[in-house]
Protein backbone atom coordinates (compact mmCIF):
# COMPACT_ATOMS: atom_id res chain seq x y z
CA UNK A 1 0.00 0.00 0.00
CA UNK A 2 1.07 3.13 -1.40
CA UNK A 3 2.48 5.71 2.04
CA UNK A 4 0.12 8.93 2.37
CA UNK A 5 2.40 12.27 2.45
CA UNK A 6 1.47 13.52 6.40
CA UNK A 7 -0.09 16.95 4.90
CA UNK A 8 -0.09 18.27 9.17
CA UNK A 9 3.60 17.11 9.44
CA UNK A 10 5.71 20.02 7.89
CA UNK A 11 8.49 22.76 8.33
CA UNK A 12 10.18 25.94 6.73
CA UNK A 13 13.26 26.61 7.40
CA UNK A 14 15.84 29.75 6.32
CA UNK A 15 19.35 30.86 6.70
CA UNK A 16 20.94 33.32 5.23
CA UNK A 17 23.73 33.44 2.03
CA UNK A 18 26.84 35.36 1.46
CA UNK A 19 26.00 36.31 -1.70
CA UNK A 20 23.47 35.84 -4.19
CA UNK A 21 25.22 32.31 -6.02
CA UNK A 22 26.34 30.84 -2.71
CA UNK A 23 23.77 28.72 -0.93
CA UNK A 24 23.21 28.94 2.62
CA UNK A 25 24.30 25.97 5.06
CA UNK A 26 21.45 23.77 6.18
CA UNK A 27 23.42 23.62 9.43
CA UNK A 28 23.00 27.89 9.95
CA UNK A 29 19.01 27.22 9.24
CA UNK A 30 16.68 28.58 11.59
CA UNK A 31 12.92 26.90 11.75
CA UNK A 32 10.37 28.95 11.63
CA UNK A 33 6.64 28.38 12.70
CA UNK A 34 4.77 28.24 9.99
CA UNK A 35 1.24 28.18 10.20
CA UNK A 36 -0.45 28.87 6.28
CA UNK A 37 0.53 29.46 3.00
CA UNK A 38 3.49 28.13 0.87
CA UNK A 39 6.39 28.22 -1.06
CA UNK A 40 6.58 26.15 -4.78
CA UNK A 41 7.86 25.77 -7.34
CA UNK A 42 6.44 27.06 -10.50
CA UNK A 43 7.00 25.83 -14.44
CA UNK A 44 5.24 27.68 -17.16
CA UNK A 45 5.22 25.54 -20.52
CA UNK A 46 5.02 27.36 -23.84
CA UNK A 47 3.38 26.33 -27.55
CA UNK A 48 3.33 27.10 -30.67
CA UNK A 49 1.04 24.92 -33.51
CA UNK A 50 2.34 23.89 -36.77
CA UNK A 51 0.41 21.86 -39.77
CA UNK A 52 2.36 18.71 -40.56
CA UNK A 53 -0.76 18.06 -43.18
CA UNK A 54 -3.42 16.59 -41.20
CA UNK A 55 -5.94 17.22 -39.43
CA UNK A 56 -5.04 17.91 -35.96
CA UNK A 57 -1.32 18.99 -36.80
CA UNK A 58 1.09 19.30 -34.61
CA UNK A 59 2.99 20.74 -31.84
CA UNK A 60 6.28 22.56 -30.79
CA UNK A 61 6.43 23.13 -27.11
CA UNK A 62 9.04 24.17 -24.32
CA UNK A 63 9.84 25.07 -20.69
CA UNK A 64 9.11 28.63 -20.72
CA UNK A 65 9.94 29.60 -17.03
CA UNK A 66 10.80 28.11 -13.85
CA UNK A 67 11.17 30.13 -10.76
CA UNK A 68 10.30 29.73 -7.08
CA UNK A 69 7.85 31.72 -5.08
CA UNK A 70 5.21 31.81 -2.02
CA UNK A 71 3.70 33.79 0.80
CA UNK A 72 4.18 31.73 3.63
CA UNK A 73 2.20 32.89 6.78
CA UNK A 74 4.57 32.81 9.73
CA UNK A 75 3.92 33.20 13.37
CA UNK A 76 6.08 36.41 14.75
CA UNK A 77 8.15 35.59 17.32
CA UNK A 78 10.55 38.03 18.95
CA UNK A 79 13.74 35.87 17.69
CA UNK A 80 12.44 35.16 13.91
CA UNK A 81 10.78 38.26 13.65
CA UNK A 82 14.50 40.18 14.30
CA UNK A 83 16.22 38.41 12.00
CA UNK A 84 13.57 37.94 9.18
CA UNK A 85 13.60 41.66 8.89
CA UNK A 86 17.62 41.75 8.87
CA UNK A 87 17.25 39.81 6.13
CA UNK A 88 14.53 41.95 4.27
CA UNK A 89 16.08 45.18 4.80
CA UNK A 90 19.65 44.13 4.79
CA UNK A 91 21.18 46.23 7.51
CA UNK A 92 20.13 47.00 11.43
CA UNK A 93 21.29 49.48 14.10
CA UNK A 94 22.39 47.15 17.11
CA UNK A 95 22.89 49.03 20.72
CA UNK A 96 23.29 47.77 23.99
CA UNK A 97 25.17 44.76 25.82
CA UNK A 98 23.25 42.02 27.53
CA UNK A 99 19.71 43.28 26.22
CA UNK A 100 20.27 44.41 22.65
CA UNK A 101 18.03 46.84 20.39
CA UNK A 102 17.67 46.31 17.03
CA UNK A 103 16.66 49.36 14.90
CA UNK A 104 15.23 48.55 11.54
CA UNK A 105 14.61 50.91 8.92
CA UNK A 106 14.33 51.22 5.10
CA UNK A 107 17.79 50.41 3.44
CA UNK A 108 19.28 51.77 0.47
CA UNK A 109 19.21 48.40 -1.19
CA UNK A 110 17.05 45.75 -1.10
CA UNK A 111 18.18 43.13 1.46
CA UNK A 112 20.09 40.15 1.67
CA UNK A 113 19.46 36.82 0.02
CA UNK A 114 18.79 33.61 1.77
CA UNK A 115 18.30 30.23 1.60
CA UNK A 116 14.56 28.39 2.43
CA UNK A 117 14.11 24.52 3.36
CA UNK A 118 10.37 22.96 3.07
CA UNK A 119 9.38 19.51 4.48
CA UNK A 120 5.97 18.29 4.26
CA UNK A 121 5.02 14.16 5.73
CA UNK A 122 6.27 12.23 7.72
CA UNK A 123 6.93 8.43 7.51
CA UNK A 124 6.67 9.88 3.06
CA UNK A 125 8.15 12.84 3.00
CA UNK A 126 8.47 15.57 0.57
CA UNK A 127 11.48 17.90 0.91
CA UNK A 128 12.85 20.76 -1.36
CA UNK A 129 15.52 23.69 -1.12
CA UNK A 130 15.24 27.30 -2.36
CA UNK A 131 18.61 28.90 -3.04
CA UNK A 132 19.21 32.81 -3.73
CA UNK A 133 15.67 34.14 -2.32
CA UNK A 134 14.73 37.49 -1.83
CA UNK A 135 11.99 39.13 0.25
CA UNK A 136 10.22 41.17 -2.16
CA UNK A 137 7.67 42.47 0.16
CA UNK A 138 6.58 41.87 3.80
CA UNK A 139 3.12 41.93 5.65
CA UNK A 140 2.93 42.21 9.33
CA UNK A 141 -0.29 42.33 10.63
CA UNK A 142 -2.47 41.24 14.08
CA UNK A 143 -5.95 41.56 15.53
CA UNK A 144 -8.41 41.32 18.68
CA UNK A 145 -10.04 38.40 16.68
CA UNK A 146 -7.20 36.06 16.01
CA UNK A 147 -4.07 37.52 18.58
CA UNK A 148 -0.93 36.11 17.15
CA UNK A 149 1.02 38.40 15.59
CA UNK A 150 2.11 36.95 11.98
CA UNK A 151 4.58 37.81 9.00
CA UNK A 152 4.12 37.12 5.77
CA UNK A 153 6.68 37.37 3.25
CA UNK A 154 6.24 37.65 -0.18
CA UNK A 155 9.59 35.29 -1.63
CA UNK A 156 11.26 34.98 -4.72
CA UNK A 157 13.67 32.33 -5.65
CA UNK A 158 16.11 32.34 -8.76
CA UNK A 159 17.05 28.60 -7.87
CA UNK A 160 14.07 26.69 -6.65
CA UNK A 161 12.92 23.19 -5.76
CA UNK A 162 16.59 21.39 -6.07
CA UNK A 163 15.78 17.96 -3.63
CA UNK A 164 16.67 17.23 -0.75
CA UNK A 165 16.78 14.07 1.35
CA UNK A 166 17.26 15.48 4.67
CA UNK A 167 15.73 18.08 7.39
CA UNK A 168 17.81 20.82 8.63
CA UNK A 169 18.72 20.12 12.04
CA UNK A 170 17.44 23.07 13.86
CA UNK A 171 14.46 22.88 15.70
CA UNK A 172 11.74 25.85 16.98
CA UNK A 173 13.99 27.53 19.16
CA UNK A 174 11.65 28.22 22.61
CA UNK A 175 13.69 30.14 25.00
CA UNK A 176 13.18 30.95 28.35
CA UNK A 177 9.54 32.71 29.21
CA UNK A 178 9.60 35.62 31.27
CA UNK A 179 13.80 35.86 29.66
CA UNK A 180 15.27 37.77 26.99
CA UNK A 181 15.30 34.92 24.58
CA UNK A 182 11.78 34.14 25.46
CA UNK A 183 10.35 33.08 21.65
CA UNK A 184 7.00 32.76 21.93
CA UNK A 185 4.77 34.74 19.22
CA UNK A 186 3.85 38.28 19.99
CA UNK A 187 0.60 38.62 20.86
CA UNK A 188 -1.69 41.52 20.18
CA UNK A 189 -2.49 42.42 23.28
CA UNK A 190 0.90 43.07 24.89
CA UNK A 191 0.82 46.24 22.97
CA UNK A 192 -2.71 47.34 24.85
CA UNK A 193 -2.83 50.66 25.63
CA UNK A 194 0.27 51.73 22.84
CA UNK A 195 -2.00 51.68 19.63
CA UNK A 196 -1.70 55.00 18.29
CA UNK A 197 -3.38 56.75 15.27
CA UNK A 198 -1.83 60.70 15.19
CA UNK A 199 -0.79 60.48 18.71
CA UNK A 200 -3.84 59.24 20.09
CA UNK A 201 -4.18 56.31 22.75
CA UNK A 202 -7.16 54.62 20.93
CA UNK A 203 -8.42 51.50 22.88
CA UNK A 204 -11.20 50.23 20.22
CA UNK A 205 -8.03 49.43 17.62
CA UNK A 206 -9.33 46.04 16.63
CA UNK A 207 -6.75 45.23 13.73
CA UNK A 208 -3.89 46.55 11.75
CA UNK A 209 -1.98 44.88 8.49
CA UNK A 210 2.06 47.09 8.07
CA UNK A 211 2.98 46.48 4.40
CA UNK A 212 5.46 47.42 3.07
CA UNK A 213 7.04 46.53 -0.55
CA UNK A 214 9.77 46.47 -2.63
CA UNK A 215 8.08 46.09 -5.84
CA UNK A 216 10.64 43.63 -7.17
CA UNK A 217 10.12 40.86 -9.85
CA UNK A 218 12.29 37.94 -11.14
CA UNK A 219 14.32 39.20 -14.16
CA UNK A 220 14.51 36.29 -17.48
CA UNK A 221 17.49 36.21 -19.79
CA UNK A 222 19.63 33.41 -21.72
CA UNK A 223 18.43 30.45 -19.24
CA UNK A 224 14.42 29.33 -17.90
CA UNK A 225 15.20 30.65 -14.33
CA UNK A 226 15.68 34.26 -13.55
CA UNK A 227 18.82 35.59 -12.93
CA UNK A 228 17.76 38.21 -10.88
CA UNK A 229 15.31 40.28 -9.17
CA UNK A 230 14.32 43.58 -11.10
CA UNK A 231 13.98 47.13 -9.01
CA UNK A 232 10.38 47.57 -8.76
CA UNK A 233 8.16 50.54 -7.15
CA UNK A 234 8.77 50.51 -3.33
CA UNK A 235 5.69 51.24 -1.03
CA UNK A 236 4.70 51.45 2.49
CA UNK A 237 1.46 51.18 3.20
CA UNK A 238 -0.97 50.70 6.59
CA UNK A 239 -4.42 48.78 5.99
CA UNK A 240 -7.32 47.52 8.24
CA UNK A 241 -6.85 49.69 10.70
CA UNK A 242 -10.28 49.38 12.33
CA UNK A 243 -11.28 51.48 15.32
CA UNK A 244 -14.52 51.25 17.27
CA UNK A 245 -16.32 54.48 16.53
CA UNK A 246 -16.23 56.72 19.41
CA UNK A 247 -15.77 60.75 19.88
CA UNK A 248 -11.90 59.89 19.19
CA UNK A 249 -11.78 57.99 16.48
CA UNK A 250 -15.28 60.17 15.06
CA UNK A 251 -12.44 63.08 15.09
CA UNK A 252 -10.16 60.67 13.28
CA UNK A 253 -13.30 60.24 10.29
CA UNK A 254 -13.72 64.33 10.88
CA UNK A 255 -9.47 64.85 10.18
CA UNK A 256 -9.69 62.42 7.15
CA UNK A 257 -12.87 64.12 5.29
CA UNK A 258 -13.12 67.62 6.58
CA UNK A 259 -9.54 68.21 7.41
CA UNK A 260 -10.12 69.35 11.16
CA UNK A 261 -10.87 67.15 13.87
CA UNK A 262 -13.88 69.29 15.03
CA UNK A 263 -15.77 70.72 11.99
CA UNK A 264 -18.10 73.37 12.56
CA UNK A 265 -21.31 73.59 11.23
CA UNK A 266 -21.61 74.27 7.67
CA UNK A 267 -18.04 72.73 6.86
CA UNK A 268 -17.64 70.69 3.37
CA UNK A 269 -15.19 68.02 3.00
CA UNK A 270 -11.93 68.90 1.50
CA UNK A 271 -11.61 69.92 -1.80
CA UNK A 272 -7.93 70.81 -1.67
CA UNK A 273 -5.05 68.56 -0.35
CA UNK A 274 -3.59 71.48 1.11
CA UNK A 275 -6.57 71.54 3.30
CA UNK A 276 -5.25 67.40 4.46
CA UNK A 277 -4.79 66.75 7.81
CA UNK A 278 -1.73 64.21 7.95
CA UNK A 279 -1.77 61.21 10.45
CA UNK A 280 0.45 58.91 11.67
CA UNK A 281 0.36 55.25 13.60
CA UNK A 282 2.11 53.79 15.96
CA UNK A 283 2.16 50.59 18.03
CA UNK A 284 4.57 49.26 21.15
CA UNK A 285 4.61 45.29 22.05
CA UNK A 286 5.85 44.42 25.17
CA UNK A 287 6.84 41.64 27.23
CA UNK A 288 8.77 40.70 30.54
CA UNK A 289 8.94 44.35 31.12
CA UNK A 290 10.26 45.60 28.28
CA UNK A 291 10.16 49.41 29.92
CA UNK A 292 11.38 48.53 32.70
CA UNK A 293 14.38 46.11 32.24
CA UNK A 294 14.61 45.88 28.67
CA UNK A 295 13.28 42.45 28.27
CA UNK A 296 11.65 42.13 25.13
CA UNK A 297 10.41 44.71 22.56
CA UNK A 298 8.76 45.65 19.44
CA UNK A 299 8.05 49.19 18.68
CA UNK A 300 6.24 50.27 15.15
CA UNK A 301 6.25 53.61 14.14
CA UNK A 302 4.83 54.97 11.03
CA UNK A 303 5.78 58.96 11.43
CA UNK A 304 3.37 60.28 8.54
CA UNK A 305 0.56 58.68 6.86
CA UNK A 306 -1.93 60.19 4.27
CA UNK A 307 -4.91 58.22 4.65
CA UNK A 308 -7.38 56.86 2.41
CA UNK A 309 -10.45 59.10 1.66
CA UNK A 310 -12.78 56.26 1.39
CA UNK A 311 -13.65 56.15 5.12
CA UNK A 312 -18.01 55.83 5.55
CA UNK A 313 -20.25 55.69 9.09
CA UNK A 314 -22.98 53.40 8.64
CA UNK A 315 -26.02 52.43 10.76
CA UNK A 316 -26.21 49.09 11.99
CA UNK A 317 -29.98 47.89 12.67
CA UNK A 318 -29.10 45.24 15.12
CA UNK A 319 -27.22 47.70 17.19
CA UNK A 320 -24.03 46.77 18.58
CA UNK A 321 -20.69 49.01 18.29
CA UNK A 322 -19.52 50.63 14.59
CA UNK A 323 -16.32 50.51 13.64
CA UNK A 324 -14.53 52.86 10.79
CA UNK A 325 -12.08 50.79 8.94
CA UNK A 326 -9.00 53.52 7.76
CA UNK A 327 -5.52 52.35 5.74
CA UNK A 328 -3.37 54.97 3.71
CA UNK A 329 -0.05 55.19 2.26
CA UNK A 330 3.25 55.78 4.21
CA UNK A 331 5.05 59.15 3.49
CA UNK A 332 8.07 61.09 4.15
CA UNK A 333 7.76 63.71 6.60
CA UNK A 334 11.10 65.00 5.98
CA UNK A 335 13.05 64.36 9.49
CA UNK A 336 12.25 60.41 10.39
CA UNK A 337 12.91 57.39 8.60
CA UNK A 338 9.70 56.01 6.55
CA UNK A 339 9.17 53.85 8.93
CA UNK A 340 10.66 52.37 11.80
CA UNK A 341 10.56 49.04 13.72
CA UNK A 342 12.76 48.57 16.44
CA UNK A 343 13.19 45.50 18.39
CA UNK A 344 14.48 44.19 22.46
CA UNK A 345 16.27 40.91 22.91
CA UNK A 346 19.03 38.93 24.22
CA UNK A 347 20.33 38.18 20.20
CA UNK A 348 23.54 39.77 18.94
CA UNK A 349 23.45 41.69 15.67
CA UNK A 350 23.56 39.21 12.45
CA UNK A 351 26.25 39.05 9.74
CA UNK A 352 26.78 37.57 6.46
CA UNK A 353 28.23 33.82 6.34
CA UNK A 354 31.83 33.92 5.14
Amino acid sequence: MAGLVESNVYGLWVTAQKDKDTPGDDADARKLIHVSGDLDTNRQDGSENWSDGTRFGDITEWVQSIDGAGTPVIEATPLDLEYLLWLFTGQENVTGTTIKSHEFTPGATTGHWSTWFKSVGLSTVHRQQFNAVKQTAIRLEGSTANKVLKYTPTLVSLDPGVHIDADPAADVVKGTVGGADDNRPWIYTEAAGTFKVGGTVFRGHTQFALVISDGGAPLYGDDVVPFDVGPGQPQVSIEGVSLILDDASLAVYNSIVYGDPTPAAGDKPIRNLDDLSYGSWSADFQRNGATTSAQQRCHIELPRVKWNPDVAIAPNPDGGALEIPIGGRVQNDGTNPLWRITTQSNQAAFALPV
